[in-house]
């Protein structure tokens, strides 16, 4: 009996479970149908999940109701992440071996036909017309082979590109004998021909994914530019395959191949140096300009580097940036991006016309404005560093220049020159930092560019900065040294002997504006041929002011801490003496010598007197003057 009912316990235990466990088919049930209807983009029933409540043991019979559901919207869906590019492995052993065995193979059988073609003249067998069906049809054969052999394998084999390459070879060079050599063809149709087969090779590279290829024809195309081009117009448009090659890097980050083609670029207009010859020069010019920003905008297409992120961030240093790239596709794009800014100065050094040679800044601006629209930080801090450089060659070609230069225009050039730079420093200084390249380059190109004041003020010559001409760029400088001086904020990010050097810099453009203010107001008021005491009387005031600057930094009270005080007035007050004892001592004579001597020699002492008695008073503590104030 005790048996029985231990046996009905059990199947009483049994049926509980054998319940719940239908509790739980029809929740799963519920469910699968809900997502199946979602699938169908139709009014969907979504379950509200229940928590399983366990029933009292006695209560086994009658039928469970399914679980409640509500009707409702589906919940939105998240569109699936892009699929990231893999990464191509690197090469093997093998591959590389291959690669080179391909080369070799290659070059043999260049020789190979070269000699056979030349035992076959020896012998009489051909003749010219032979020989040149003969070489076309070789190299129609081998590049049949070699995109058969892409067709039916894999692309990027080693076979298909040493054949490939072999047959741009071959039609090259039997077109340039059929220029030169034998001179059936014209030269510009024989330029047409070499630019028909290098697009087609480029095209056929681009089509295939061969990389390999875009190389080989990249750098032959550049030979080819550099020996084809000469000064008869017939040949300018062979200048036209490194765009080519350029222009096949299209969004691909080929960073090889467009390096190649830049490299063409810069070495070809390097070429075109010192020709003046009046229709290569502007041809030149305004190739050199269309090459710089092409090779711009097509960097700028680019994809960005495969961590997906864009260059750089806001806020983001120039070194912060660097430190986060893969060394390979920041020295691409670094070796681009200065290659395209070497283009802009040899913009003007191609010129050969007065008007030709602005066409470098324009051209330069022009680079800022697209670097800046496309937001990427490296192309616009080169860009801002460039555009002071491409006023050197225009200044110089004042100076040295067989062109026929107008008078006017050297000093025009300055005051342009400066007149930017008062507008890019203020740009500079409401911005983000761009790191220390452009106010480096602004202020070298500013020492240089102001060299023929700087040498009428140091070599006692007075009749060089005399003139209106000289009033107005001294006037555009002091507005270019205020304009600075109120941007010393953004100066933080220099070390310390970096401001130091800015400092004396910036004193020595300060020395070019006094100097050549007081020589041209004793040229024009004092009426002297020889404006010598003006010349005199400038530099006396400019070791004066350097010293009253020196003692005003130290002993005011200024909103500067106690260190930065002491190095700034240090700086003025030791170049000060520095220009008394090694310059005014010897260039000066009579009273404005004496009168710069005794005024900073009495500064001097009432700054070390009165800076000493302060470093020996009690330091007055926060709040003393407010309880010993009589209102208390």
């Amino acid at each position: 009996m005790s048996e029985h009912r231990i046996s009905g316990l059990e199947l009483r235990t049994a049926l509980a479970r054998l319940n719940a466990a239908e509790d739980a088919i029809a929740e799963v049930k519920a469910s699968l149908a809900a997502l199946t209807e979602e699938s169908l983009s139709t009014p969907t029933v979504h379950l509200t999940p229940v928590a399983p409540q366990q029933a009292p043991m006695p209560a086994l019979a009658g039928p469970r109701p399914y679980p409640t559901v509500r009707q409702g919207p589906p919940p939105p869906r998240q569109a699936p992440p892009p699929p990231t590019k893999p990464r191509k492995p690197p090469l093997t052993l093998e591959q590389k071996v291959m690669r080179g065995i391909a080369i070799g193979g290659a070059v043999i059988t260049l020789i190979g036909v070269a000699l056979l073609i030349a035992l076959a003249i020896q012998l009489g067998l051909l003749g010219p017309l032979a020989r040149v069906i003969g070489t076309a049809l070789l190299a129609t054969i081998l590049l049949g082979i070699g995109i058969r052999q892409i067709m039916l394998e894999k692309p990027n084999t080693t076979g298909a590109n040493a054949l490939i390459i072999t047959s741009y070879l071959i039609y090259s060079l039997l077109t340039v004998t059929l220029v030169h050599w034998l001179e059936w063809w014209p030269e510009l149709l024989g330029a047409v021909v070499l630019i028909i087969i290098h697009s087609a090779y480029l095209g056929m590279a681009r089509y295939f994914h061969m990389e390999w290829l875009s190389y080989v024809v990249a750098a032959i195309g550049g030979i080819l530019a550099l020996t084809y081009f000469d000064a008869a117009p017939d040949t300018w448009a062979i200048a036209s395959l490194p765009l080519i090659t350029l222009a096949s890097t299209y969004r691909s980050n080929w960073g090889w191949t467009r390096m190649i083609a830049a490299l063409a670029m810069v070495l070809l207009h390097l070429s075109l140096l010192g020709t003046w010859q009046d229709n290569l020069n502007t041809f030149g010019a305004i190739l050199a300009t269309v090459s710089a920003l092409a090779l711009l905008w097509v960097n700028l297409q680019d994809p960005l580097p495969e961590e997906g992120e864009q260059l750089p961030r806001p806020r983001q240093s120039t070194n912060e940036w660097i430190s986060q790239q893969e060394p390979l596709t920041l020295s691409h794009r670094l070796i681009q991006l200065g290659l395209a800014a070497a283009l802009l100065p040899l913009i003007s050094l191609n010129a050969d016309d007065t008007y030709w040679v602005w066409l470098s800044p324009i051209a330069a601006f022009g680079f800022l404005l697209m670097a800046l629209k496309y937001g990427e930080r490296a192309s616009t801090v080169l860009s801002l560093s460039a555009l002071p450089l491409t006023f050197l060659p225009l200044w110089w070609l004042t100076q040295h220049s067989p062109l026929p230069l107008q008078e006017w225009e050297g000093p025009s050039v300055i005051m342009v020159f400066l007149g930017v730079g008062i507008l890019m420093v203020w740009w500079l200084s409401r911005q983000e930092s761009f790191g220390r390249s452009p106010w480096v380059c602004w202020l070298a190109a500013t020492l240089l560019i102001t060299a023929s004041l700087g040498y009428g003020a140091a070599f006692r010559e007075p009749l060089v900065i005399s003139g209106y001409q000289s009033i107005i760029l001294a006037l555009l400088l002091a507005a270019f040294i205020t304009r600075v001086l109120l941007s010393a904020r953004v100066f933080s990010i220099f070390d310390t002997w970096e401001q130091v050097s800015g400092g004396i810099a910036t004193l020595y453009l300060s020395m070019l504006v006094v100097v050549t203010l007081s020589t041209n107001v004793d040229f024009y008021l004092g009426g002297d041929v020889q404006p010598w005491t003006g010349y005199y009387f400038g530099h006396a005031l400019v070791s004066i002011i350097w010293m009253v600057l020196a003692a005003w930094v130290l002993l005011a009270r200024n909103p500067l801490n106690n260190d930065t005080a002491l190095g700034i007035g240090l700086i003025l007050a030791v170049s000060a003496t520095v220009k008394l004892v090694f310059f005014d001592l010897s260039a000066l004579s009579g009273v404005p010598r004496v009168f710069a001597f005794l005024v900073c020699g009495v500064v001097l002492l009432a700054i070390a007197t009165i800076r000493s008695r302060r470093s020996t008073e009690p330091e007055q503590p926060k709040g003393a003057a407010e309880v010993s104030s009589p209102s208390n």
